[in-house]
């Protein structure tokens, strides 16, 4: 049986563009976290995107154990549970095809455009081995 695994991970969106990410007063910053939620979670997938035949469950916990990868510094970003700078994530439910095909997706939002490109470019290092 083919397994399809498809995971969207590091779609990021951003708040400012300022390297210096202090520039938001509180309601301002409160305000950024409604909407970081409502985007991240609007963007990912939905039992609608898929045809007839499709089903949804409840996001997995992903428990696996990688402490035992001993990744190097470039690859660091993918063992991380955060990104540096993320304020809010969003995983999709967990969707099947009919020929067991697995299918899930993840939005994360960072807290800048500098950060954003940070993240990007690290992940790109880090996978590119």
């Amino acid at each position: 049986m083919l397994m399809l695994v498809v995971c969207l991970s590091l779609m990021a969106f951003a708040w400012t563009d300022s390297e210096d990410d202090e520039d938001m007063d509180s309601d301002t910053f409160a305000k950024f976290l409604v909407a970081a939620e409502t985007a991240a979670t609007a963007v990912n997938l939905s039992l609608s995107d898929f045809p007839i035949g499709w089903t949804s469950g409840a996001a997995s916990e992903e428990d696996e154990d990688d402490s035992d990868l001993d990744l190097s510094e470039d690859c660091r970003i993918l063992d991380l549970d955060t990104v540096p700078g993320e304020v809010f994530e969003a995983d999709s439910d967990d969707f099947t095809g009919p020929d067991g095909q697995s299918v899930s997706s993840s939005a994360t939002v960072l807290i800048s455009s500098y950060a954003t490109e940070n993240a990007i470019e690290a992940f790109l290092k880090a996978s590119s081995f």
